[in-house]
């Protein structure tokens, strides 16, 4: 596969994610406001990076939001399959990973080093620092 085909393929999704970031920023604006157990800064503001990643086949992407010391990584599996992907460089130090949505815990990850995540079709995770 070619990496300009790639490239394109993930410069549509980026550009499909964010048609619909902006058509839903009030609805995600009201969420985040009513929603006092996922209050994080970095999910309504702050900065926004393309998450770097192995992948086992087209499907994962992923993206990291930071404000000031709040930092969310969002990675969503589009395919109907299992994936396994390999984040090289992970992008926050923290003792333990919660997934804001689940409460799933994850193992430690250690900064700059690689993450290996196994991910259920169709699956969202926000991770973030364990309280």
């Amino acid at each position: 596969m070619s990496s300009v085909w790639l490239r394109s393929l993930l410069a549509i999704t980026f550009g499909m994610l964010l048609i619909a970031a902006n058509s839903l920023d009030t609805t995600k604006t009201e969420l985040v406001e009513t929603t006092s157990e996922v209050s994080h800064p970095a999910l309504v503001e702050g900065d926004f990076e393309v998450l770097e990643m192995e992948t086992s086949s087209i499907g994962p992407w992923g993206f990291v939001r930071r404000s000031n010391d709040d930092v969310i990584l969002v990675i969503i599996n589009f395919s109907s399959e299992v994936q396994e992907v390999v984040i090289g460089d992970f992008p926050f130090q923290a003792e333990h990973l919660i997934d804001l949505i689940t409460g799933q815990k994850y193992p430690a990850p250690d900064l700059g080093s690689s993450y290996p995540l196994t991910l259920a079709p169709a699956l969202v995770l926000y991770l973030s620092e364990a309280p």
